[in-house]
């Protein structure tokens, strides 16, 4: 009977994996042989279903970053599915903030110079956008968004032909014939705050799950009709982030702390 017991286990366990790796490898493969081709694979992923697959395209030298990327994959895909449900049971109120957000500025001015010139009543209504339906956002922008080449390995991200997050900029880069988004963390005040130290690292991917967590909660709240319009998600969206996300960067903050004390020392 223990026999038999633990082939089933072993079965059972078999499958899942199996359909785990059926998974991970479904949907389109990427593309990155050119700055261009990235954008493709990207919106293609978005198009699929994959946006956990995003993740694939940044680029990531150190392993410890490649998997805090890879649990923000994860995120992003459960954001994905949460905003399909709402669409799904709310589509009157989707399309009515989609119309609303279209004669208001492009969200793609949120990232570039002209973005200086929205209200806040502008940014709010992109944002609840944003959260009700991101990736619509996302592939109505893919127009909008083009490279130009500053040397043979490295690009430009432009968006209207502007710069992305000036005067900074963002880029792509060529690394073993394929071509990675790299994350913008080369801001000079951005240093001090990025994950060191295996702790630091460790209270990230926590706060990833915290968030997560928080956005599996709000797609039951949606398929159980406690949250019926863009103003309940995004209210619905603070409660659930705010306090435990809080804590956790407060914990992430004196981790850097006390790696600065060391440093000192």
């Amino acid at each position: 009977m223990r026999s038999i017991a633990l082939r089933l286990v072993l079965l059972a366990a078999a499958s899942l994996l199996l359909a785990a790796c059926s998974r991970a490898d479904s949907g389109p493969k990427p593309r990155q042989g050119s700055p261009e081709e990235v954008i493709q694979t990207a919106q293609a992923f978005i198009e699929a279903d994959r946006a956990d697959r995003l993740h694939e395209l940044l680029l990531a030298d150190d392993p410890r970053m490649r998997e805090l990327f890879r649990r923000t994959g994860v995120l992003l895909g459960s954001l994905q599915r949460c905003s399909q449900t709402f669409a799904e049971k709310y589509p009157a109120e989707v399309e009515r903030l989609r119309i609303e957000a279209q004669n208001s500025p492009a969200l793609a001015g949120l990232l570039s110079r002209r973005g200086r010139s929205h209200t806040s009543e502008t940014i709010g209504l992109q944002l609840r956008r944003v959260l009700a339906d991101p990736y619509a956002v996302l592939d109505e922008q893919a127009q909008r968004i083009s490279t130009i080449p500053l040397d043979d390995n490295t690009s430009a991200i432009m968006i209207d032909d502007m710069p992305v997050l000036p005067p900074l900029g963002m880029v792509m880069t060529q690394r073993n014939d394929r071509w990675y988004i790299v994350p913008p963390l080369n801001v000079p005040f951005l240093g001090r705050f990025l994950p060191q130290t295996d702790d630091e690292y460790a209270i990230l991917a926590y706060l990833i799950q915290v968030l997560d967590n928080a956005v599996t909660e709000i797609e039951a709240d949606i398929n159980s009709g406690r949250l019926t319009d863009t103003e309940d998600l995004s209210r619905a969206a603070g409660e659930k982030i705010f306090i435990p996300g809080s804590m956790i960067v407060l914990a992430y903050n004196r981790a850097i702390e006390s790696r600065d004390n060391n440093d000192d020392d």
